[in-house]
């Protein structure tokens, strides 16, 4: 064992992630590649994420920030290994492909960056199912009262395709 896997398995504080644009645009949005690393906090095995971009106003990031954390806790209730939001710092246009891009978005509006890691693809469909079913969460099942425009989201599952 490498002396920074000693220190992972001490300190469970390692995660690394990555997401960069690849061959422009796909039909009607942009191709991205996520990659994590292969452990979360504790050495367990995360195998599966799904990733999410969203368009937030900014006068709305406090009302999605209050969501995404009830969100995140019920979603790791029902076996998430890992819910994280991150939100737009260093995030600029370009010219044929972006974040921004991405989620058309619009004056006033910031870009936010999610996943939830799973085991597997299997253990996220069941974290899934049950979460869909939570009623903690029934109000946001009505995207009219989001703080986003929900139709505007990207997201999708990816399994691990590398691990440095």
């Amino acid at each position: 064992m490498t002396g920074s896997a000693k220190q992972f398995r001490a300190t469970k504080k390692l995660d690394r992630f990555v997401a960069e644009f690849i061959i422009g645009p796909a039909e009607g949005g942009t191709r991205w590649l996520l990659a994590m690393t292969e452990y979360s906090e504790g050495g367990t095995r995360m195998s599966y994420v799904d990733g999410f971009i969203v368009a937030v106003p900014k006068k709305n990031l406090a009302a999605y920030r209050r969501m995404a954390r009830k969100a995140g806790k019920v979603w790791r209730e029902h076996g998430a290994l890992d819910y994280r939001e991150w939100v737009a710092e260093d995030v600029k246009v370009g010219k044929r492909t972006s974040f921004p891009r991405s989620v058309k978005l619009k004056p006033g509006e910031t870009v936010v960056f999610s996943w939830i890691t799973y085991k597997s693809r299997a253990q996220r469909d069941r974290v899934n199912a049950k979460v869909m079913a939570d009623k903690r969460l029934a109000g946001m099942m009505d995207t009219k009262s989001l703080p986003f425009d929900a139709k505007r989201m990207i997201y999708g599952g990816f399994e691990s395709l590398v691990k440095a």
